[in-house]
């Protein structure tokens, strides 16, 4: 498996999380600002959309 920064990485066994979301319902009660689709905070949201980023290319951003 190549890395983003193009070290190879061996392993035995890959697995993927692709799909899950935690349960944000605790946190209503504190009311943040989430972005609704990555469901992060919404300063957050567009630096890290898996739309236009992937694993390596979210540059620093301070949020």
């Amino acid at each position: 498996m190549k890395l983003a920064d193009s070290r190879s990485l061996i392993v035995d066994r890959l697995v993927p999380a692709t799909g899950f979301r935690p349960d944000h319902s605790l946190l209503r009660q504190l009311r943040l600002d989430l972005d609704h689709v990555v469901e992060a905070p919404r300063g957050l949201g567009p630096h890290i959309d898996p739309e236009f980023h992937s694993c390596g290319t979210v540059t620093a951003h301070g949020a």
